[in-house]
């Protein structure tokens, strides 16, 4: 199995579109930025975290852990459009 066969089979990976290029929010590099670790945080399968079941396409986090892990502020991602 070739490398890039072993990271298809091990779901490490997303696929983006080109159309996100067109996206309203590209230009705002926070949301952007948020959204993308979200994505890429999502669990690509059902998991547990802390004995609960989390959902594909979920993951756990907190409005402090999004702050941290990605270097916005917190007052950013309270009024961040994703809430919205």
């Amino acid at each position: 199995m070739t490398e890039l066969e072993e990271v298809i089979m091990a779901g490490n990976f997303i696929k983006i579109d080109r159309k996100i290029l067109k996206w309203e929010w590209w230009s705002d590099i926070n949301t952007f930025r948020l959204f993308m670790y979200m994505l890429i945080s999502a669990y690509w399968k059902d998991g547990n975290y802390k004995g609960k079941i989390i959902e594909r396409g979920s993951f756990p986090s907190s409005i402090s852990e999004l702050s941290k892990e990605t270097n916005l502020f917190v007052a950013l991602l309270v009024i961040s459009p994703v809430n919205c």
